[in-house]
């Protein structure tokens, strides 16, 4: 049980070093292409679809990996060592055409990496405590990435090489901890090669989990239109409210989430996985029909109740993938991949659809007042709570499958 519990710990460090490595790359990166390349906000976009991409490719491969070979903590060890590698490569990047390429092996390598912590991790507590260390390991991921931000507005005056050089070293602290963890020989719960052999072990692990993955795609793709980048335009132009007010509230929503994350955790370890998956998809629907209402409060909470359900369906799909499938590499990557899929997709759509689209608004009468909707997310909205709807339709269904046998 010590051995466990030493596990959980080195996984919350990587997650907190490693992302705050990560974002502390991502403002250097995108600056250096648009300030020094000159590149459009398109190419800019593309670094963000290369990484999810790649990302989503290697997840899966890892997971089938996982399953084969037995020394988790080389894959871990070498991945992290060679993103130390590409980290530092960016700040001899002379053209955009590198950067991309960097870009997309950091995706990669990002997906080597994080779906093998995250399946150790999975594996090393048991399922009653799984939902809630789940979460706590992804809340400290999204305090890497505010310390990220954090080390970069102080590392802002320094050379891009010296920025380089600090998610360097922060990279390969990660790669000396994740010689600590565990082979598989002392994590239980991962089948041996000849189990599920292949593309056959994928196949059976999609058709078992459509349902979650669908629910996962829908949910991390319509996030990336609205609550992306696009997400603090779209506020400040239907609210009429400033850039500061826009990013003061959205920092007060991720630490709101991050709370309701934990406590929906502590709901699917106490009572019933499946009840807080519904839940995540009800805050899903309910929070994309509010941004279209033109009410700065019901936009306003309906932003924290879209970000909270994405912060809950997180840490749950990643207990679902260790606890109810036989093939569990194989099903901690393809939730990673799927995600990563809606991601990419929801970078590419949300500017296009955002031009097409736009702030026209209808009216109708809502409590007796005149009151506008935003076509923009009242069609994303009704779009998506449909699919919510019927992925819900068949996570009910799926129930009875989960009691009898694990995929």
């Amino acid at each position: 049980m010590s051995l466990r519990w030493s596990v959980v710990a080195l996984c919350f460090a990587l997650a907190l070093i490693g992302t705050s490595g990560f974002r502390l790359l991502i403002p250097a990166i995108s600056y250096l292409c648009r300030y020094v390349f000159g590149v459009s906000a398109l190419a800019l976009a593309l670094l963000t679809v290369l990484f999810f991409v790649a990302r989503s490719i290697s997840s899966v491969l890892v997971g089938k990996l996982c399953e084969v070979y037995g020394r988790l903590n080389v894959v871990v060890f070498i991945a992290f060592s060679l993103f130390a590698l590409v980290s530092l490569l960016f700040a001899f990047a002379g053209s955009i055409h590198l950067v991309l390429v960097l870009r997309f092996v950091q995706g990669l390598l990002s997906g080597f990496a994080w779906v093998t912590v995250q399946l150790l991790l999975g594996l090393s507590v048991p399922k009653e405590f799984r939902g809630r260390v789940f979460a706590i390991y992804f809340m400290l991921g999204s305090l890497g990435f505010s310390l990220g931000n954090y080390l970069y507005s102080v590392l802002s005056s320094f050379s891009l090489l010296w920025i380089c050089f600090v998610a360097f070293c922060m990279y390969c602290v990660c790669a000396i901890l994740s010689l600590l963890l565990p082979s598989r020989a002392t994590i239980t719960g991962i089948p041996s090669a000849n189990v599920l052999r292949g593309l056959s072990s994928v196949l059976r692990v999609l058709r078992f989990g459509f349902p979650l993955f669908t629910l996962l795609f829908v949910v991390r793709l319509y996030f990336s239109i609205v609550g992306g980048e696009l997400g603090y335009v779209y506020l400040c132009e239907f609210t009429g409210l400033s850039m500061g007010v826009v990013a003061r509230f959205l920092a007060i929503v991720s630490l709101i989430s991050l709370a309701v994350s934990y406590g929906i955790a502590w709901l699917g370890d106490r009572f019933s996985d499946l009840l807080a998956l519904y839940l995540c998809s009800l805050l899903l629907v309910a929070g994309s029909l509010l941004l279209a209402v033109s009410n700065v409060s019901l936009v306003f909470l309906g932003f924290l109740l879209l970000s909270s359900s994405l912060r809950s369906l997180t840490p749950l799909s990643r207990k679902f993938a260790t606890t109810y499938f036989r093939s569990r590499g194989v099903a901690i990557g393809l939730v990673n991949s799927v995600t990563n899929l809606g991601a990419a997709l929801g970078a590419v759509s949300a500017g296009y659809l955002y031009d097409v689209l736009g702030l026209v608004t209808i009216s109708i009468r809502f409590l007796s007042t005149s009151t506008d909707l935003c076509i923009f997310t009242l069609v994303l909205a009704l779009f998506v709570s449909t699919l919510v709807l019927f992925s819900c339709l068949l996570l009910h269904m799926w129930r009875f499958r989960l009691k009898s046998s694990k995929y």
